[in-house]
């Protein structure tokens, strides 16, 4: 009788053959079913799985009998893991931020761009700060002179941001750089030239921001001079409740990791204005 670890190495050969990038796959999902990934250098856990299964369900019967494709048992198996395993050299195809992947850390999908995964631990910061980087953009956009961020209540800029990440967010005459001024609670505070308004090309937020559209409409038709809005926070995608109760982390390919000190999620508040 062939051994597992013979099966797995057979199946390994077998399934490289149809070269199974998993990340066009992963990103066609929905978001829920793409939330969480991990990267793996093979698929050892899946061939396992699919061989202890073979003598269970009439599925399992039809692979060990040569009865089905080595390809379609795997994405089938890949489809049933809240965390999805994704090989390691698939992993230039994924957004990341400087010194990802990682094997064994759990990786948290940006919840409106897709292919952009974070670190477990960093996700809520990276996320906010994504949130934060797009509505400078679009207020320099719209030809702000200037703009202030000030600090209210949940996650502070100066303390939890400590990763940095190229999103596809273009930025304006370096008005994306935080300074620290006379209050400890001023996250940012610049004065820009102006411009005549116009939108960015690439926006994610904004689109779901009905404050955000209502600024760019008065300002675009109705020759806005002020504003004074406030940037919220207060989703947290059912990421933290995850973590809490997800026991089986350590057993996961080996043990999956959050990739340091969680930071939770808080409602934030940050107050932003300025003017025209």
């Amino acid at each position: 009788m062939m051994s597992d670890t013979f099966i797995y190495d057979e199946m390994e050969c077998r399934v490289k053959e149809k070269n199974p990038n998993m990340v066009p796959l992963l990103n066609s999902l929905a978001y829920g079913e793409r939330q969480y990934i991990t990267f793996v250098d093979r698929y050892d856990r899946l061939y396992r799985d699919i061989v202890e299964k073979a003598t269970k369900t009439p599925f399992g019967l039809a692979y060990r009998n040569g009865g089905t494709d080595e390809w379609d048992a795997v994405k089938r198996e890949w489809f049933d893991y809240k965390i999805k395993p994704m090989l390691i050299d698939d992993a230039h195809e994924i957004t990341l931020p400087i010194g990802h992947p990682q094997k064994n850390i759990l990786y948290i999908a940006h919840p409106l761009l897709i292919g952009v995964y974070y670190p477990a631990a960093n996700f809520h910061p990276l996320t906010l700060e994504t949130k934060y980087f797009e509505l400078i953009n679009l207020l320099s956009s719209l030809g702000a002179k200037e703009i202030e961020v000030e600090y209210l209540s949940g996650l502070k800029r100066e303390s939890s941001f400590n990763i940095k990440v190229d999103i596809g967010v273009s930025s304006t005459k370096s008005n994306i750089n935080s300074t620290k001024t006379e209050s400890t609670n001023i996250l940012y505070k610049a004065t820009l030239e102006g411009k005549e308004p116009s939108l960015p090309e690439k926006l994610s937020w904004f689109h779901n921001e009905i404050s955000w559209q209502q600024l760019t409409n008065d300002r675009m038709n109705y020759g806005l001079k002020e504003f004074q809005l406030a940037m919220e926070y207060n989703n947290d995608f059912g990421i933290d409740d995850f973590i809490k109760s997800e026991a089986t982390f350590p057993s996961l390919f080996g043990g999956v990791e959050l990739g340091g000190k969680y930071v939770s999620h808080q409602n934030t508040v940050w107050k932003i204005k300025g003017t025209f």
